[in-house]
């Protein structure tokens, strides 16, 4: 599980490892592989991880 650090630019911390990751790592992980349980979105211009969706359709992004 990954937990998104507040501040600006985005860090990502890998809670299993303790692993601090930028944006552009954590994207270029999920392309990878490495965290299949989230997709890359093309948020204005800016490649965005985001999750994969749930079960429950009434918090899920369209």
């Amino acid at each position: 599980m990954v937990k998104r650090l507040p501040g600006d630019p985005p860090q990502y911390h890998d809670l299993k490892t303790g692993h601090i990751m930028s944006m552009e790592e954590f994207v270029k992980k999920i392309k990878e592989g490495t965290w299949s349980e989230y997709h890359i979105r093309t948020i204005n211009s800016v490649e965005t991880s985001v999750s994969n969706p749930n079960e429950t359709k009434s918090d899920n992004l369209s």
